[in-house]
């Protein structure tokens, strides 16, 4: 599971430049869990 919340972040985060930095920062702190909150 944690490598398919890998690859749907990569997804949105080439999809969206704009929440790429927004996404990195989550990933650092809550791991994968932003794909949840999106």
């Amino acid at each position: 599971m944690k490598g398919f919340n890998y690859i749907y972040c990569e997804i949105i985060c080439v999809s969206h430049n704009l929440i790429n930095l927004y996404a990195v920062r989550i990933k650092e702190k809550k791991g994968i869990k932003f794909v949840y909150t999106l």
